[in-house]
């Protein structure tokens, strides 16, 4: 169970940006540890646009979500042996039929979906814009207004010191303030005040940073971008106070969203135009600002840039799990030994009970936070911890990601977490279901090890093991009697769960052959 995954062989690595507004892919190839961007393609899904008014998406939203990922997929498979990261943003976080959409959605394209949290978007994206940012600015701002949600990011030397994640949209706004069709002054001035309030949350603390350039990413810049420098109001990819303000005035001018158009507006984002006008205004406005120069790296150049940090030794899931442990003060003594009985019975198993790698780095997380839940309390602090696991933000997990983790830890001990477990995704139940298994007994074995010479485990099926356990002979504690009453008491946990425990209990020395 090393510590950092291994250098992948796959020559492309390939990113699926699922957004509120658009859908994104962009494969580049893998080269000596550098990004070479192969092709990119882009499809308007409105996917915000979709959600009723209880959350649901609606089916014509979900059918030109899935018409893009089909083509997404035909893409995919000409790329030999491509890794592929999907990850959906702000609607999907807010979809309450996302399930629904996950599994057909997953069984299109071909490869699993995440969803991540607001503050992992904007880390994301900070990570993506931060690399097209002029070395000489060591502090920036960064912000990418989308669909769903604008991401407002501060940092400093290419890391984040500040991130949001705002509910304010450019799809959303329009469905808001201009579902008429009509571009008034009223109207575009609701808009802009709706996006200031939602800023003053963030404005105090982000004002006390300086930064030496601001940036933004995404479409909305970009097309406010392209129609300033077409009429002649600012320079390429630059937006200033004074030429954004002229520019809200010509599209109030205008009047009708269904006829509006300017030179440099692509006729599909003419929609969402003047709600990214009036969000953008409210930005220069809340932060004070001049001018926001247009940079392309965004969401999806960042899930590539982030692949890469997995695939080498800068795993930011690796920084948060050791921030969260100093952070919660937990003990790291007895890790060692714990992870050497999950590499002993996950060596044992290998055959029958295939965890990945990846998986291999969950257990080996799960078991530095397994204590994490007895900072609130002893009683059932398997639970506290998964709790903690399951809804915090935790910088480089997805949702899913921490859904997984929180799982282990709450399996960890007591009766296994059946209702948890029925929650995960049905194609990956079995496989976390056998992770747990294998971190329980190795967790038990370390408590009871001055007791035990020896386990060894063996594979009856995916559900059941077999336990040969060796105990000494001579104790102050009648060896045989406590493993007897402890792996009773593991069948006990276990018997409403899939998995079964069988066991056999020998006396004196181990086999010559076995390894403790």
């Amino acid at each position: 169970m090393p510590r950092t995954c291994p250098s992948t062989s796959s020559p492309y690595l390939a990113a699926v940006d699922l957004g509120s507004n658009s859908f994104h892919l962009l494969v580049a190839k893998n080269q000596d540890g550098q990004l070479l961007f192969d092709e990119k393609h882009r499809a308007k899904t409105e996917l915000a646009a979709g959600l009723d008014e209880q959350g649901y998406l609606q089916d014509h939203a979900l059918e030109s979500a899935f018409a893009c990922l089909t083509q997404f997929s035909q893409v995919l498979k000409t790329k030999p042996d491509v890794k592929v990261r999907a990850l959906g943003t702000k609607t999907l976080r807010d979809a309450q039929n996302l399930a629904v959409f996950l599994q057909r959605a997953e069984t299109i394209l071909g490869h699993p979906i995440e969803v991540i949290s607001g503050r992992e978007e904007a880390r994301l994206i900070y990570l993506g814009a931060a690399k097209a940012i002029p070395q000489d600015a060591s502090t920036q701002l960064v912000v990418d207004i989308g669909g769903g949600s604008t991401e407002v990011i501060v940092g400093e030397n290419h890391y984040p010191k500040h991130l949001s994640s705002l509910s304010m949209g450019c799809v959303v706004y329009r469905q808001r303030f201009f579902a008429d069709g009509h571009i008034t002054t009223a109207a575009m001035a609701k808009a802009q005040a709706a996006a200031y309030a939602e800023l003053l949350s963030i404005r105090d603390n982000y004002l006390a940073s300086t930064w030496q350039v601001a940036v933004a990413s995404s479409g909305t810049a970009q097309t406010i971008a392209s129609v300033l420098f077409a009429i002649g109001l600012a320079p390429e990819h630059l937006i200033t106070r004074e030429a954004l303000w002229r520019l809200k005035d010509i599209v109030i001018a205008e009047n009708c969203l269904t006829t509006l158009t300017l030179p440099g507006l692509e006729p599909e984002r003419a929609a969402i135009l003047p709600a990214g006008v009036a969000i953008l205004c409210a930005v220069f406005a809340a932060f004070e600002l001049e001018a926001v120069h247009y940079v392309e790296g965004a969401l999806r150049e960042g899930i590539l840039y982030d692949m890469q940090l997995r695939l080498g030794e800068l795993d930011p899931r690796e920084h948060s799990i050791d921030a969260l442990c100093k952070r919660f003060a937990l003990t790291q003594q007895t890790n060692t030994p714990i992870i050497g009985l999950l590499n002993t019975h996950l060596g044992a198993l290998t055959n029958q009970w295939r965890i990945s790698k990846e998986q291999q780095h969950f257990l080996r997380w799960a078991t530095q936070t397994r204590e994490l839940g007895l900072t609130v309390a002893k009683h059932q602090y398997q639970k506290h911890g998964a709790y903690f696991l399951q809804t915090a933000d935790i910088a480089g997990f997805s949702r899913q990601e921490q859904q997984y983790l929180a799982f282990l830890v709450e399996a960890q001990r007591s009766e296994f977490p059946m209702a948890t477990w029925l929650k995960l995704p049905p194609s990956q139940q079995l496989v976390w279901g056998q992770a747990a298994i294998i971190f329980r007994l190795a967790l038990l074995q370390h408590l009871a090890r001055e007791h035990c010479e020896k386990i060894e485990i063996k594979a009856l099926s995916s559900h059941e093991l077999q336990l040969s356990i060796w105990v000494p002979t001579s104790s102050t504690c009648d060896n045989h009697t406590l493993w007897e009453q402890l792996m009773e008491r593991e069948r006990h946990a276990l018997r409403n769960s899939p998995f079964k425990l069988n066991y056999i209990i020998n006396k004196g020395a181990t086999p010559s052959a076995a390894v403790k």
